[in-house]
């Protein structure tokens, strides 16, 4: 089943980011109510009790490790998220999805700005989420970067 995309506007500290983090259960709504497609919100009134679905986050924010490589990003990632052997082979597809094959031995450290917020969105793909929640997927990249990530977003949507 595709999926689709779903964009928040706003202006510089209307909360959007919190938003967000409400919808994946990172932070508890203060007043209202919220529910995403997979689940309800935890924190929040609306009558029923939390449904589990995985979630996952790549934010700009996001910072990764400096002194490990790539691919050890991706093993440690899919390990805490207990994601077994089996699905080394899809780590692999999702490294080369994002064009990172050719960086998986390199620290992320020496990554440029764009292929780090490849390899967010990689982490935050590990164990194909149910909804995966990207904020500002393409602040601080350069266009090349920007096109390449929001075509690899479109491409994900339409799987």
């Amino acid at each position: 089943m595709a999926g689709e995309i779903f964009g928040l506007l706003g202006a510089n500290g209307a909360g959007k980011s919190t938003s967000m983090s409400v919808i994946v259960g990172e932070e508890v709504a203060t007043e209202g109510a919220a529910r995403s497609t997979c689940r309800m919100v935890p924190g929040c009134p609306v009558g029923k009790e939390p449904q589990s679905a995985p979630s996952a986050t790549a934010r700009s924010t996001t910072r990764c490790s400096n002194c490990i490589t790539v691919a050890e990003h991706i093993r440690f990632y899919a390990d805490i998220r207990g994601l077994d052997s089996i699905e080394a082979e899809r780590q692999t597809r999702l490294m080369q999805s994002l064009g990172l094959s050719q960086h998986s031995d390199k620290q992320a450290g020496q990554l440029s700005g764009g292929n780090k917020r490849r390899l967010c969105l990689a982490i935050a793909l590990l164990g194909d989420p149910a909804l995966i929640v990207i904020d500002e997927a393409s602040t601080g990249v350069d266009p090349e970067n920007k096109r390449f990530i929001w075509g690899a977003i479109r491409r994900m949507v339409h799987k």
